[in-house]
């Protein structure tokens, strides 16, 4: 989804606070460049169990003054499988101009 009022800087504190009430670790927001040029929240609840969550978010600038929120959401178990294929899928994200 998008937001067309902010930026990837002020939605990355806003999702750190709610991500910080549902799950045990959360990292910081940090600056990416790989699979794409974005923002990076990666937050795990547990992190012992092939059941436990994990969310990670990208804020991606969409060049307006607004932000694209890709949002993965899996399972432990799953992070060598779907999670390495939403990393490989958001290499092929680009930002196309409506004419």
């Amino acid at each position: 989804f998008q937001f067309s009022d902010n930026t990837p800087e002020e939605l990355s504190a806003k999702l750190e606070s709610e991500l910080k009430a549902d799950f045990s670790n959360v990292d910081e927001a940090r600056n990416v460049t790989d699979p794409l040029k974005a923002v990076h929240i990666h937050a795990i609840n547990g992190g012992n169990n092939a059941e436990d969550p994990i969310v990670d978010y990208y804020l991606v600038d969409n060049t307006r003054g607004g932000t694209f929120v890709i949002k993965m959401k899996y399972f432990l178990e799953a992070a060598e499988g779907h999670g390495s294929r939403f990393q490989n899928m958001l290499k092929d994200f680009v930002i196309v101009e409506n004419e």
